[in-house]
């Protein structure tokens, strides 16, 4: 069969035309060129024509005339500025330099170029005063290029006609017609099948679980790296479709062992979401977005972020591919601006894409930002050659992160990933900008945050919730199925739902002064399918009164109240804790004999320069580890003078502690740790009675539950043993202990927190009763407070029932609910 060729724009290069005004139509102005690109260029029909045409049907295998379907996938297009030197064979006259667009044309058959004639008048004068019959054409190394799914017939003129005034062709002009090619064959590949070829397709809608299905058919599920990252939780987050997986280098996730990548100089295209506004200007050592393979040279894949400055000193954030040993990045279409972009990296090693007579290496990458092409820099020249063979060092695919340089180290970064593809073949232009517009994508609704409320710190409470839902496909979503919960408690009734079933927007503006807050928001849509999330913030006040964590007793029950932050080492400053020594068993507790580095190691001089609490001596006489904090620098420490620092206790394992005594203002509190972890860690804390004796004892106040932050620093509250936030009194000269009860040494603490609260009732047991009584089903409970809702299934969505005298009445004949009780 023949497909169909619908020419939609014409560029004439001279006074002569082909094509409908010759009384041919568009498939045998084609079919005039020869079977190949190379001949359509070399014909000899004397005129300067250009016609591109789309395929609108795949339906093209007739290769009687011309091989429409495989051109459509070997040519791209590329339109670059370049210039030539024009070199007048009379002696004496001046060399001169004249612009010209390039474009250039690059098939698996070999590369042809042309030229575009002068832009001006100005520039034809120059070109008319540079004759070249006698000599080299002046353009005769500029170059045309074609970057896409379009078909080209082109006609060369004959040399004498390059002067012609006619011969003008306007940057407008062409891109008008451009852009009706991609339009074109955008519309057409709708109907197109966006999953030929693909390896793995991760659209991360779960929000839940530690898993991310594969829809590719392959069943190459994602999950955490759990060697590299311990007891790492996938952090699920709002999309750019349905839903996303938010990477804050703390973990990242790999295909199964069984599946590598694809090797050697295969094809392949790289396809995800990215919103980060991430400022590591160094992302040479960090960035990781997606990687496999090798770490040797050739041999990996990395696709990352490009991180520089500009003049400013901002931070500028571009795509970049790498390959260990050569690197090809963008430097126009910035990444870091906090809103969402669609990526692609393309690879085809039969399409030299640069131009620099190399195949089949770095530079031949070509990225698309959005659909656009951005361009290139870098060490383009290395040959690609991707190893995946685990034997051999191979690494899974991995995204969020890629391994470096081997199974047991990672770079990543930080950034939310959403709709992540891996295809065997290099796609076309027209399948890159389908799916930049969201084609082939159908889910559970979006849900996406329109405040920066979304793991932000010390937010103020005035700030609301704010956040959109959206459908997909032929979906449609209404209000009463939209739920937002803020600490176990729903919400959803206070909060303001407005729009259509098209898109909705909710607002929330009843958020408390110093509350960690821990919230989950959910939509289901028409068609039954439900996306939610788990989301955490604060609004706490930097006011409250805190304890530093390095700063823990010494000498036998010693401590300061009201210390101040020194850099004077030796133990002399008053009220400054630097260099004070614990007594072991009495002030703090070290499970290791001795787990400090010594002058042989690499990292004794960083230990030392990192310290606070050494100790007299060259070498600390302190067991306990406190290093340079990575949190932000406080109001205390930037008031105490320049260069001040600030610290942590670091490399906690499991059963050691550390005392801490102050005088408290009488009153009722919350307690806060602020701390960092690389896993999952738990800390108790509780009151010690006798601090000077080497037996003490412990009442247990409450626990830690330290989730996995990676760099960043987090609130948690402390919690009973029913997982309640612990509401106490406290006042007086007090003591408290910090034990670690299953910490591994990847928690790094900063600062206790102490902030005022409102004491709670203990809530009183109360159950619900139900009994049928003339023809209706009574439900009935004792006590007060209490809140009655009802839901169609067991996880909800919840909403709130009217009730009289704590009792509720249905007809038996109604569809089936549930029931519950909860606190107001």
């Amino acid at each position: 069969m023949k497909g169909n060729l619908s020419a939609i724009g014409r560029i004439e290069l001279g006074q002569t035309t082909l094509g409908t005004s010759a009384g041919k139509d568009a498939s045998t102005l084609v079919s005039l060129g020869g079977a190949t690109l190379r001949e359509a260029l070399t014909s000899p029909y004397g005129t300067s024509f250009l016609q591109i045409g789309a395929v609108e049907t795949p339906d093209c295998l007739d290769v009687s005339v011309f091989p429409l379907c495989l051109l459509a996938r070997i040519f791209r297009l590329k339109v670059e500025q370049s210039s030539t030197e024009c070199r007048p064979t009379e002696p004496g006259a001046e060399t001169r330099v004249l612009p010209v667009a390039r474009f250039i044309i690059n098939s698996s058959r070999g590369m042809t170029s042309l030229r575009t004639p002068p832009q001006s008048d100005e520039e034809e004068a120059a070109v008319q005063a540079c004759p070249h019959s006698d000599g080299p054409d002046p353009f005769q190394n500029s170059r045309f290029s074609l970057t896409g799914s379009g078909i080209l017939a082109a006609f060369r003129r004959t040399s004498a006609q390059h002067n012609k005034t006619d011969m003008r062709l306007r940057h407008s002009i062409f891109w008008a017609v451009f852009t009706a090619i991609i339009s074109n064959f955008s519309s057409a590949l709708n109907a197109q099948n966006l999953r030929d070829g693909l390896e793995v397709y991760w659209s991360f809608d779960e929000g839940a679980a530690n898993t991310a299905n594969d829809s590719s058919g392959h069943d190459r599920k994602a999950v955490p790296a759990e060697k590299l990252f311990p007891g790492a939780v996938i952090d699920w987050s709002g999309g750019r479709f349905g839903g996303s997986v938010k990477f804050d280098r703390s973990y990242m996730l790999h295909s199964p062992f069984e599946y590598y990548g694809i090797g050697g100089s295969e094809p392949r295209t790289v396809s995800f979401w990215i919103k980060t506004s991430w400022n590591a200007a160094n992302s040479s050592s960090l960035g990781a977005l997606v990687g496999w393979g090798v770490n040797a040279t050739q041999q990996r894949i990395h696709v990352k972020l490009n991180g520089s400055t500009d003049a400013n000193g901002k931070v500028l954030q571009h795509i970049r591919t790498e390959n260990q040993g050569g690197n090809n990045f963008g430097n126009s279409i910035l990444l870091n601006d906090g809103v969402w972009h669609h990526i692609i990296s393309v690879f085809d090693p039969n399409v030299d894409s640069n131009g620099d007579g190399v195949f089949a290496a770095v530079g031949d990458f070509d990225h698309y930002v959005d659909g656009v092409l951005e361009t290139k820099g870098g060490t383009a020249a290395t040959p690609v050659n991707t190893n995946i063979n685990p034997d051999e060092g191979a690494v899974p695919l991995a995204v969020g992160g890629g391994y470096f340089p081997n199974i047991d180290a990672a770079r990543t970064s930080e950034a939310r990933i959403d709709e992540f593809r891996l295809y065997n073949r290099a796609l076309s232009v027209a399948e890159i900008l389908a799916l930049s517009k969201g084609t082939d994508v159908d889910g559970p609704p979006t849900i996406e945050f329109s405040s920066e409320i979304e793991g932000a710190e010390l937010v103020d409470n005035s700030v609301p919730i704010e956040f959109s839902v959206v459908p997909q496909g032929a979906a449609t979503v209404s209000a009463s199925k939209v739920s937002l919960v803020l600490n176990s408690r729903d919400v959803t009734s206070d909060t303001e739902i407005t729009g259509s079933e098209m898109k909705l927007t909710g607002i929330y503006k009843g958020l408390q002064k110093n509350i960690v807050y821990l919230g989950k928001i959910s939509a289901t849509d028409s068609l039954n399918r439900t996306y939610s999330f788990e989301f955490n913030f604060d609004t706490i006040s930097l006011d409250n009164f805190a304890i530093e964590a390095e700063d823990f007793n010494f000498g036998g029950g010693t401590s300061f109240d009201n210390p101040v932050p020194c850099d004077i080492g030796g133990g002399g400053v008053d009220r400054c804790f630097r260099d004070r020594v614990s007594n072991l068993g009495v002030d703090a507790q070290d499970s290791k004999d001795d787990d400090r580095p010594t002058e042989a190691e690499a990292d004794y001089q960083l230990y030392l320069a990192n310290g606070y609490r050494f100790g007299p001596g060259v070498f600390r006489d302190e067991f306990v580890d406190t290093w340079v904090s990575g949190d932000s620098l406080r109001d205390r420490f930037i008031q105490a003078g320049a260069g001040m620092l600030d610290y942590d206790v670091e490399r906690i394992s499991m059963g050691e502690w550390m005392n801490y005594t102050r005088t408290l203002e009488p009153g009722t509190y919350q307690i806060l740790a602020r701390a960092r972890g690389r896993g999952a860690q738990t800390l108790s804390l509780g009151l010690v009675a006798n601090p000077a004796s080497a037996n003490q004892t412990v009442t247990p106040l409450g626990s830690f539950k330290i989730l996995p932050t990676g760099s960043s620093y987090r609130f948690t509250p402390l919690t009973d043993d029913q997982g309640r936030t612990a509401i106490m009194d406290l006042g007086g000269r007090q003591t408290i202990r910090l034990t670690a009860v299953d910490a591994n040494g990847s928690v790094d603490l900063n600062y206790f927190m102490f902030v005022p609260a409102t004491a709670v009732q203990e809530p009183t047991e109360s159950r619900l009763q139900y009994a049928l009584e003339g023809g209706q089903i009574n439900i009935t409970w004792q006590g007060t407070g209490g809140v009655l809702q009802r839901a169609s299934a067991v996880i909800g969505p919840w909403e709130n029932v009217s009730t009289s005298a704590n009792r509720f009445s249905k007809s038996p004949n109604s569809a089936a609910e549930f029931f519950r009780l909860v606190s107001p």
